[in-house]
């Protein structure tokens, strides 16, 4: 008889690998942000994008390391990465499955794609997973409170693990004790309506209130992309299991139909969902699906879905490079190879963005003011905060973002950068991606945009705005 898979030994072993694959230094947009939210403790907040669960794990986990916040909060990700797959295991024992759907299903996940890429970054995604397993432990072991507890908790880091965990809860008795748990665990996100709001630690924004709701409905739903949404979300299973995981799924005897009723609207919602976040939100699916169904593979077979699946890690980047298809009609940044970046999970020797916020600082005249969007602007807050440069130069984060939306973007950015020059500071653009900084509308209304320093690439480096003429003023 096949022995037990051990809980703690498969955590152990997880942790390792997202340890020894993970970032060294500061990374592209979210992980930036969120170390900032835990360097300040931004928590509590109503707004979903500001995973105030996390934050307070991360802001107490941050105050125990000191020394390196951005090395601590990439750590945290991977401990609770392994410690999620330690959860997993103990959840499938006490279902009763086999050992060989056991190891089969925690290799399946410690390895796929989102999982494995969300442990080895500061994200939420690794201690939503974990709080959500635990939670369902929990649930088995009839512990109805601190399953209610750690239910709530997850719903505070990330809400999509109500669709996890809620179908559990409402199937089981003793509701006063499950609802008093849940209501305690999601404090970080319900004691925002009786605390004032605080200041973004990134944009400076009120922005943990109720409005935040709206807003963030608004900005990153959209029905109208329910069919791309579901091939993307359907390639990205694909990508996540690989054709063995696939396989092995396929051939294993469905679960209740219950949890169809958790896998429709959590792949409805995912499809209609910003597609730039699926790449990690997709986890969510997968859990879910090897949850259901956990499928099995003998050893020989789960060798060589690893080895399956580093190769094309490893190796569809550079195909993509190599065909000329590397930015993958994504965003830009300067210094990040989208192909990589997105697909290869493996982090340890991803330098970008250190690299541009060190280039920038150091190429910025005295008292400059940079004007960013999110993915840059968060990194060189990071990065000057932690490191301590340049505490002459202002970083404006997300200036390009809020003007995006405007009906003319270009005189809104214009008008942005006016301000500044009226103030006798020099203005330097923290990109030049022409549908973000719209650079050839801002020549067009008499400013002079020269490279800074080495930036000579039209999608990187660092840009100079200068006014040329005084033309009126365009409506923003």
């Amino acid at each position: 008889m096949s022995r037990q898979p051990r809980p703690a030994l498969w955590g152990l072993a997880f942790t390792a690998l997202y340890l020894a694959t993970g970032a060294r230094t500061v990374q592209w947009a979210d992980a930036s942000k969120l170390t900032l939210y835990a360097l300040d403790g931004y928590a509590p907040s109503l707004n979903p994008g500001d995973h105030p669960g996390w934050t307070m794990l991360a802001w107490l986990w941050c105050r125990a390391f000191p020394d390196d916040p951005v090395i601590a909060c990439h750590r945290f990700s991977a401990l609770v990465g392994g410690l999620g797959v330690a959860l997993l295991v103990a959840l499938l024992r006490l279902w009763g499955k086999p050992p060989e759907a056991i190891r089969a299903t925690a290799v399946l996940w410690g390895i796929a794609h989102g999982p494995w890429w969300s442990a080895t970054v500061t994200e939420t995604y690794t201690l939503a997973f974990a709080l959500a397993l635990g939670a369902l432990l929990a649930r088995g072991k009839n512990h109805p409170f601190v399953s209610g507890l750690l239910a709530g908790w997850a719903a505070a880091v990330h809400g999509l693990t109500l669709f996890l965990t809620l179908p559990a809860l409402v199937s089981r008795d003793r509701w006063g004790a499950q609802a008093a748990g849940l209501v305690l665990g999601s404090s970080p996100v319900w004691l925002a309506l009786r605390l004032p709001p605080r200041p973004d630690p990134l944009t400076g924004y009120l922005s943990s209130g109720l409005g935040a709701l709206g807003w963030h409905v608004g900005s990153f739903l959209s029905p109208s992309g329910l069919a791309v949404g579901v091939l993307l979300l359907a390639s990205l299973v694909a990508w996540n299991l690989g054709p063995l995981g696939l396989w092995a799924w396929w051939r294993t005897p469905p679960g209740g139909r219950r949890t169809l009723w958790t896998l429709v609207p959590l792949a409805f919602f995912l499809s209609v969902y910003a597609p730039f976040r699926l790449h990690v939100m997709a986890g969510f699916l997968i859990l879910t699906l090897l949850l259901w169904r956990p499928p099995s593979l003998a050893k020989v077979g789960l060798a060589a879905h690893v080895g399956l699946q580093v190769a094309l890690y490893l190796l569809t980047p550079r195909l993509l490079a190599t065909a000329g298809w590397e930015h993958m009609a994504v965003r830009r940044l300067p210094f990040r190879n989208n192909a990589r970046y997105f697909l290869n999970p493996i982090k340890r020797d991803d330098e970008g963005a250190i690299t541009y916020a060190l280039s920038v600082f150091s190429q910025a005249p005295p008292a400059a003011v940079i004007v960013a969007d999110f993915n840059p602007g968060a990194v060189l807050k990071l990065v000057q905060q932690t490191k301590r440069l340049r505490p002459d130069v202002t970083v404006l984060p997300t200036v390009v973002d809020t003007c995006l939306p405007a009906p003319k973007p270009a005189a809104c950015l214009a008008e942005s950068i006016r301000r500044v020059l009226e103030e006798g500071r020099p203005v330097l653009l923290a990109d030049t991606y022409e549908p973000y900084y719209h650079t050839r509308e801002l020549e067009d209304m008499g400013f002079t945009l020269t490279p800074n320093g080495n930036g000579t690439s039209t999608v990187g480096g660092m840009w100079r705005a200068d006014r040329d003429s005084n033309p009126e003023p365009s409506d923003p």
